[in-house]
């Protein structure tokens, strides 16, 4: 993937996660860093790579790439809460699928 449409830095002020230098940032950044990539995939198949056409359009992607990022981020224990993260678990898990199923042409619907 080319440059990423934000930086672990900007992730980072916005889950107010401050990097320490340790071995554990390593760590958080690695899951930060997949959350991103898979937050920009996720919005180019919603939307197609006109996300990039202009500034503003660039900004409001950036925004919606940090609010993905939170809420996957937020939301990772699943014991927490069951009833509430279930349903934002369900829904994000419903539209990744059918992301699958549309934009990806190698992929079976009925193995799905």
């Amino acid at each position: 993937m080319s440059e990423k449409i934000v930086s672990i830095v900007e992730v980072r002020e916005w889950l107010r996660i401050y990097d320490n230098n340790t071995e554990e940032d390593l760590s958080i950044d690695q899951i930060l860093n997949l959350l991103i990539d898979n937050a920009e995939i996720y919005i180019k198949n919603s939307v197609g790579d006109w996300y990039k056409s202009t500034p503003e359009i660039e900004n409001k992607a950036k925004l919606a790439t940090l609010v993905l990022v939170n809420n996957w981020y937020e939301n990772r224990d699943f014991t927490s809460n069951v009833e509430h993260v279930s349903e934002k678990i369900r829904h994000t898990i419903h539209s990744l699928f059918q992301q699958m199923r549309y934009c990806y042409s190698e992929v079976e619907k009925n193995e799905i």
